[in-house]
C-alpha cells in the first residue's frame, strides 16, 4: 500500500462511530486544525469546509492520515490566516508513583 504523504493545505476527514464526519487541515508538519463542522454525510465541498470557524490546533502524529485514520480528500493551500502554535509548553510531572500490585 502507498504511503501516504503530508502536504500544507490538505484537508481530511473521518466517520466515526458517534455517525458525525469530522474535518481538519493540514498545516506544517506535525500541526492540523480542526474545524467546526461535522455532517452527517461525507462532505467533499473544500471551500464550504476551510469557510468555517478553528475549534483548535493540533500536533498530530504521522500516522493521521495512515489507511484507516483520516481520509485526505483534497488541497486548498494555505493563505497565512493559519499558523501553528509559535511556542509548545512540554512540562514534566513527577508527581506520581506506579506500584504494581
Amino acid at each position: 500500500m502507498a504511503k501516504t504523504q503530508w502536504k500544507s493545505g490538505d484537508v481530511a476527514r473521518k466517520s466515526i462511530s458517534d455517525g458525525w464526519t469530522y474535518y481538519a487541515r493540514l498545516l506544517e508538519f506535525p500541526w492540523a486544525v480542526f474545524y467546526k463542522h461535522r455532517t452527517r454525510q461525507p462532505d467533499g465541498d473544500l471551500n464550504a469546509i476551510t469557510s468555517k470557524p478553528v475549534l483548535f490546533t493540533l500536533a498530530v502524529h504521522k500516522s493521521f492520515l495512515a489507511a484507516g485514520q483520516w481520509e485526505s480528500i483534497g488541497n486548498v493551500p494555505l493563505d497565512g490566516s493559519l499558523a501553528p502554535p509559535k511556542a509548545q509548553a512540554i512540562r514534566k510531572f513527577n508527581l506520581f508513583k506506579i506500584i504494581d500490585l
